[in-house]
């Protein structure tokens, strides 16, 4: 009986990190959608795009801050759809990489490593939800972009700006 117990608890405990995780991702995603929105709209879908302009006429006179909450939750919601708001094919590692590039702390300097590589994890876990596999070219352009991007933090760090 106890055995049970404790296997419940533990797969109580894994399905709670796994919904946590998923969240994690979906934040780290919806970022990278409304980069798209805002800087490359051909990698979105026309049903993305539509949903995200019509919720920008609705704004009226409302604050910048509340708009971009306001955006930010359409986006998680066009993410956990049963459609991708992205055209995957359309992923590269050159986009991504531009967007990474973007990404800076809030003293204006490039981010750790390690939330680079939060924003690829979660950029599979965007493929995997939706049923689709990474392009071996795609998963070669990742892995030379990050590498490009390790050495960029590492260089900042030893130049004591990072």
């Amino acid at each position: 009986m106890v055995d049970v117990v404790i296997l419940l608890l533990m797969v109580h405990m894994i399905v709670l990190f796994a919904t946590a995780q998923c969240k994690a991702y979906n934040s780290q995603n919806a970022l990278f959608v409304l980069y798209c929105w805002m800087h490359d709209k051909e990698v979105l879908t026309e049903d993305a795009c539509t949903n995200l302009e019509a919720l920008q006429v609705q704004f009226g006179s409302v604050t910048e801050e509340k708009k971009q909450k306001l955006l930010w939750k359409a986006t998680l919601l066009l993410l956990n759809g049963n459609l991708c708001p992205l055209h995957l094919h359309l992923v590269t590692g050159q986009r991504l990489l531009r967007y990474l590039l973007l990404l800076l702390n809030s003293a204006g300097k490039c981010l750790l490593a390690s939330a680079y590589s939060n924003k690829c994890a979660a950029l599979f876990h965007l493929f995997k939800f939706f049923g689709e596999w990474q392009t071996q070219t795609l998963q070669a352009d990742l892995k030379v972009a990050m590498a490009s991007l390790k050495r960029m933090v590492a260089v900042e760090k030893q130049k004591g700006d990072g």
